[in-house]
């Protein structure tokens, strides 16, 4: 075996043993106990440039939101900031609360003072209603009494003309009498309804007469009552007594009962001022609205007429009582001295104060 020699002037080390060697690598700065130790003591070395920029840009990024973070306000300070707004919102709302309280009550009064001046006007009214009604009853029963001595014929032909009254009236009454007529005038005027001529096939216009004398109207119209139907020269007639308008709307008005009362043959007869008067046994009962029907045919012991309305009536509208206006509205809490009271533009000052 061939080996190589040393020089001579390099001479090998000594070697003492091989615990001394182990002991000299332990305490060598280049031994792997001591690198292990100063790699966990100083931090690693980036050799990598890719990774030292990344490893910058990231530190960069946490330190900004942690800056933001730290002037962020605490959830203490929320909670205050919260809780004073609700504060202020709720102080708002009891002040419109007190406002629309002293409007509610000042509306409450202002209500009542209307209520009792609505129902001072409706009690006048009622009053002035009232003597309507018995203005128009006076004068109804003035223009009645005017028309006493009135008396209307219906069916004279239009053939016998305003001259020939003289002589046609005089045999009327004649043929009524059974007496041979005379050329005695008991009339102070006679005419035609006042209205155009109808043709021929219309009924032909009332006479309209005035007598001297009521005794003499009465006569003649009792007369006629009695010899119905009336025929005179081929001709029927009727006669009537001339009325108002007002009164004989109200006859017709009463017409249903008075037939029925014909057909019950209860005895009746119209009076003046208006009212129906019956005779019931020894009862004289009247009647003088339709208002008043159901309260007779009660007392008649009859049933009201069939159709028989009451909604077509011509009479001044009744009284109607005074209304008490309910409370509508509750009062508030007192007012506050803080708040300025409502004050209405219609109301005076003594009103609101």
């Amino acid at each position: 075996m061939n080996t190589k020699r040393l020089p001579k002037s390099i001479k090998p080390p000594k070697t003492t043993g091989h615990k001394d060697n182990l002991v000299e690598q332990f305490f060598s700065p280049t031994s792997p106990k001591s690198r292990m130790r100063e790699e966990a003591d100083v931090p690693q070395k980036i050799k990598d440039p890719a990774q030292t920029k990344n490893m910058s840009h990231t530190e960069e990024s946490t330190s900004v939101p942690n800056a933001l973070l730290s002037t962020l306000a605490s959830k203490q300070d929320i909670a205050d900031i919260i809780r004073s707004c609700i504060r202020e919102e709720i102080a708002e709302i009891k002040q419109d609360l007190h406002a629309v309280g002293n409007r509610v009550e000042a509306l409450e009064e202002f209500t009542d003072n209307l209520q009792e001046e609505i129902n001072t006007v409706q009690e006048a009214t009622n009053h002035h209603t009232a003597m309507f009604e018995e203005l128009y009853d006076k004068i109804e029963d003035l223009e009645n009494r005017s028309r006493r001595k009135n008396l209307i014929i219906r069916g004279i032909p239009e053939s016998v003309l305003p001259k020939d009254l003289p002589l046609y009236l005089p045999a009327l009454f004649a043929h009524l009498r059974n007496t041979t007529p005379t050329t005695d005038i008991p009339w102070v005027l006679a005419h035609r309804a006042l209205r155009p001529k109808p043709p021929d096939t219309a009924p032909p216009r009332d006479i309209i007469m005035k007598f001297k004398e009521f005794r003499e109207k009465e006569e003649i119209l009792n007369l006629s009552r009695r010899n119905q139907p009336v025929k005179f020269r081929g001709v029927v007639l009727q006669f009537f007594q001339d009325l108002s308008q007002r009164t004989l709307q109200k006859r017709r008005e009463l017409a249903p009962l008075t037939s029925l009362l014909r057909q019950k043959k209860i005895l009746y007869r119209w009076g003046f001022p208006f009212h129906l008067y019956v005779l019931h046994g020894n009862r004289k009962l009247s009647c003088k609205s339709m208002a008043d029907t159901e309260e007779l045919c009660s007392a008649l012991d009859i049933e009201p007429p069939r159709g028989f309305d009451t909604e077509d009536s011509q009479e001044p509208p009744k009284k109607k009582p005074a209304r008490v206006a309910p409370k509508q509205w509750h009062k508030v809490a007192p007012k506050s001295r803080s708040m300025t009271p409502y004050r209405d533009s219609h109301s005076s000052p003594k009103d609101t104060d």
